[in-house]
Formats: C-alpha cells, sequence, structure tokens
C-alpha cells in the first residue's frame, strides 16, 4: 500500500459530518499525535492495541527484525512467502514500513476474526494461521503476550 493511499484514507475519514453544506469547511488535520498504529488501525479496522501486541509480540517492535530463517521481515514479522498473494489482494506494501506493515497485520488479524469469531482465536491465528488455531485451538502465551500491552 503506498502512501498516496494512506493519505486518501485519512483524508476521507477525517471529512466533518454535514460536510456538503454550503458552508465552507477546513480539511487540514493536526496529525501530529497519529502513530503507524493510528493509521493502521483505520485503515483495518483492527483495534490499535491489538497493533501494538502484535508488534510487541512478534519483534518488540523492531522494523529491521528478521526471523524464521529469513522468511519473516519487519515490526510485525510478515512471511515473505505470503507476499504476493496479500499483495495482490490488498495492494503493494513494504514489511519494513511500520505503518504499510500495520495495515497489512491489521487486516490480516480482521479477516481470522472474522473466520474464527472471537479476540483471543483471531490473535492466536496470527502466529499460527486460521487452520492451526482450528486444529490445535488457540496458542496461550502468545495470546497473553499480545493482550499484555493493554495493561
Amino acid at each position: 500500500m503506498t502512501r498516496p493511499v494512506i493519505a486518501a484514507i485519512l483524508a476521507c475519514a477525517a471529512l466533518p459530518l454535514g460536510a456538503n453544506r454550503a458552508a465552507t469547511v477546513s480539511l487540514a488535520i493536526d496529525l501530529s499525535l497519529a502513530t503507524e498504529y493510528t493509521v493502521a488501525s483505520h485503515a483495518s479496522g483492527c483495534p490499535e492495541w491489538v497493533l501494538r501486541g502484535i508488534a510487541f509480540a512478534e519483534s518488540s517492535e523492531r522494523d529491521d527484525a528478521i526471523g524464521d530463517g529469513g522468511e519473516s521481515v519487519g515490526r510485525f514479522q510478515l512471511r515473505e512467502v505470503y507476499h504476493a498473494s496479500r499483495a495482490a489482494r490488498w495492494g503493494e506494501y513494504d514489511p519494513r514500513d511500520p505503518t504499510e506493515a500495520g495495515i497489512i497485520a491489521g487486516l490480516i488479524y480482521m479477516e481470522n476474526l472474522a473466520a474464527l469469531g472471537n479476540e483471543d482465536d483471531a490473535i492466536a491465528a496470527y502466529r499460527q494461521g486460521i487452520g492451526g488455531v482450528r486444529k490445535n485451538g488457540a496458542t496461550s502465551w502468545y495470546v497473553e503476550r499480545v493482550k499484555g500491552v493493554r495493561n
């Protein structure tokens, strides 16, 4: 996903109610307090705390992290083997860019939530996959690590 797409999403989300009125409306938005998690949350629908928790659990929030023998990249440890299919589905992204990777991580979580129906299983499926959770149940230590950022 490119920066212009992210900017367009934010611009649309920032339109005030009644913006089609005759009165002049300023479209200036102060994004100084917005984080990559805020942007990714708004773009994907995933709660901000879940994104923070996944980033912490996966890489201690390190954008330069590489795991699984070089297969997993960035803060959200997105596996490169799935890059082409995710890019075809949701748009091209850089797994080392915290905002772009956060949007993809949020979309993965939301897809997991839709398939599994509850927060804990959706979190576990980020690590295990939907099939892994259905077959083996949620890995509780991972769920607790992700949820630990809420406290």
